[in-house]
């Protein structure tokens, strides 16, 4: 809002009695107060849009990992494609970090990443592979007759949406991160061999070799170690249910044939990091 001032000129050397009157602008309070207000939400503004295309250019710059489709089993498992294309997937395929992959009911799907970590996708199964990142590369981890630890750090983001996934995950660096989300909550770990599903309201994780934290939508968390299971619901963590827990031992039947393909060497063979035994 503007206001108009009647004031008198004060021009050195007049005669202040005979000087006429004029208009000069004056911007009042309220008008002040309003535009300081939409400088800040200017500012908040450019600083947002800065942060965000910062974090699309690291994300953009980083080095994108490469993940291999090391078997498939049944029927064959489908990759989505942005234009909603779902072309097969086989053998010796490179998926793409970002693509997402499903499994039909007779079919189960290995993939092997850089990293040297093992996901077989069970049926009727359907994962996103939201990010990985990775500078080590994929044939020295094939060809070398054993997956030994990264040799460099690595962020791997997975989204199982429905289904099962068995994981074999090896030791990772401390910088390393890796998780695996469900739309009931998350599954952090290190370095370790462990199953998530997730079937209607209802997710479960399962340990059989390693640490993992889990958390749930309300923010709880628990430590599982080897030989323990947890459930997950839109409530929080629930106690696991005796098939949950029975289906840890599915793990070591469908990595067998994995570490035979991959088999360590002793001088890289690693013992659990879990200090105890769980009895179910």
């Amino acid at each position: 809002m503007v206001e108009q001032r009647f004031c008198k000129p004060s021009v050195l050397g007049s005669n202040p009695s005979a000087g006429s009157l004029f208009f000069i602008p004056s911007i009042s309070r309220t008008a002040l107060k309003k535009n300081s207000s939409h400088s800040r939400r200017l500012i908040t503004l450019l600083t947002a849009t800065f942060l965000f295309g910062t974090l699309l250019f690291l994300r953009a710059s980083e080095p994108s990992g490469d993940i291999r489709v090391i078997e498939v089993q049944g029927s064959p498992a489908v990759i989505v494609m942005a234009d909603g294309s779902t072309p097969p997937i086989r053998v010796n395929d490179v998926i793409p970090p970002g693509s997402t992959v499903k499994t039909p009911a007779d079919s189960s799907l290995k993939l092997l990443f850089a990293n040297g970590a093992i996901v077989i996708l069970q049926p009727r199964s359907e994962l996103r592979l939201k990010r990985f990142a990775s500078k080590d590369a994929l044939p020295m981890q094939t060809t070398t007759g054993h997956r030994p630890s990264e040799l460099s750090k690595s962020h791997t983001d997975l989204d199982l949406q429905s289904g099962a996934a068995l994981l074999d995950v090896p030791p990772l660096k401390k910088e390393s991160k890796f998780q695996v989300t469900t739309p009931l909550g998350i599954a952090g770990i290190r370095g370790t061999r462990f199953y998530v599903s997730i079937r209607n309201d209802r997710a479960a994780v399962g340990v059989a070799e390693g640490l993992i934290i889990t958390t749930s939508l309300i923010g709880e968390t628990q430590s599982l170690a080897a030989g323990q299971a947890i459930g997950l619901t839109a409530k929080g963590l629930t106690r696991a249910t005796a098939g949950e827990t029975s289906y840890i031992r599915n793990l070591d039947a469908a990595f067998g044939t994995t570490r035979q393909l991959l088999k360590p060497s002793p001088a890289t063979t690693t013992k659990s990091r879990a200090g105890y035994q769980v009895s179910e």
